[in-house]
């Protein structure tokens, strides 16, 4: 199986360069960016 992550990025430079951009260290945290993450995720595709 290919590695999609690299696959991705290497099809869509501004998207590799968007996604960097949004996961540096700021106001938030990386650990507290991960968990929005997860939140928006689990609240989109899972039914209540």
């Amino acid at each position: 199986m290919p590695n999609i992550k690299r696959s991705h990025f290497q099809s869509n430079p501004n998207f590799k360069a968007c996604f960097a951009e949004t996961h540096q260290t700021g106001v938030l945290d990386a650990k507290t960016k991960e968990l929005m993450h997860l939140a928006l995720v689990l609240a989109l595709h899972c039914e209540p």
